[in-house]
């Protein structure tokens, strides 16, 4: 088994009862959904009267994450007594991590539409007249939304199983209990729960290799800008409103596009992701 740092942990963490760790990873996810929307209702001005798809609605509660950051710190640090480092805030060339990991998840996105652009054709219309401005917000919030999802699946979940259980176990659970999570979303089908399981695998491989959250939650961060934001896809059936382009795939076929879910839940971004997942794992096994 490859040592690791983030695997550090305390001996309070050791005696946390297996079954919480999930328990709180829905708990503390609704007790931040909760406040801000209680929240959002107070500042809105329309009360609980709340349009999930507008897009002051969106940003707003992409920049909401940073209280799920928060809420998970404090119970980690606090609660169960772990280190920092054990949920993976090592923060040894940070930026270069991030900037690396949005990247590969840019790439990755490019990738999959390169692919199915050759088999059923796709066409990239630019958008006329893009407000910048909330480009650059849906950019800075993608951050610290792929920073909370990775505090919570790798960070917090996937160390805390691995107390007892083997690394690639734990890597396992946690990325079927994040594809599990997105079924919420809605328009959730066969392939896209795939994906989503692969796109957990990798980011939970890098996360074990590279030693610190900065280079997944950058990976993360950069795989659903460049999806919604870029491409004008939905990102787990979700619309953002704005786009740099509009991709329009010569294919009804939701195996193919994704559908409604977005182009995340095609069959082609499943096997990218799955050849994502083998090199990694060859990768450790040669370690």
């Amino acid at each position: 088994m490859i040592t690791n740092e983030i695997m550090n942990i305390t001996t309070n963490e050791r005696r946390t009862w297996f079954g919480l760790q999930f328990v709180m990873v829905i708990l503390l996810q609704n007790i931040s959904q909760l406040v801000y929307l209680s929240l959002y209702a107070l500042f809105s001005g329309r009360g609980f009267t709340v349009d999930f798809a507008s897009k002051v609605f969106l940003v707003s509660e992409l920049f909401s994450t940073a209280l799920t950051i928060l809420i998970f710190l404090v119970y980690a640090l606090f609660v169960e007594k772990r280190s920092l480092v054990s949920l993976g805030f090592n923060y040894k060339r940070f930026l270069f991590e991030g900037f690396k990991g949005w990247l590969l998840g840019s790439t990755c996105i490019y990738l999959i539409v390169t692919i199915v652009d050759k088999l059923v054709r796709a066409q990239l219309v630019f958008t006329d007249n893009i407000d910048v401005g909330l480009i650059v917000l849906y950019l800075i919030g993608f951050v610290i939304q792929g920073l909370s999802e990775e505090v919570i699946f790798r960070g917090y979940l996937m160390n805390g199983l691995a107390t007892r259980l083997k690394p690639f176990t734990a890597i396992v659970i946690s990325s079927f209990i994040f594809a599990l999570v997105h079924i919420l979303n809605g328009h959730f089908f066969v392939w896209s729960f795939l994906s989503l399981l692969f796109l957990g695998l990798l980011l939970g491989l890098l996360f074990y290799e590279r030693q610190n959250i900065w280079f997944v939650a950058g990976l993360h961060a950069g795989w659903n800008f460049t999806l919604g934001v870029i491409f004008g896809s939905n990102i787990s059936s979700i619309d953002l409103g704005i786009s740099v382009f509009k991709t329009n795939f010569y294919s009804k076929s939701p195996i193919l596009s994704g559908g409604h879910f977005g182009l995340e839940g095609s069959f082609i971004a499943t096997i990218v992701l799955v050849m994502g997942c083998l090199i990694y794992y060859v990768h450790f096994i040669r370690s």
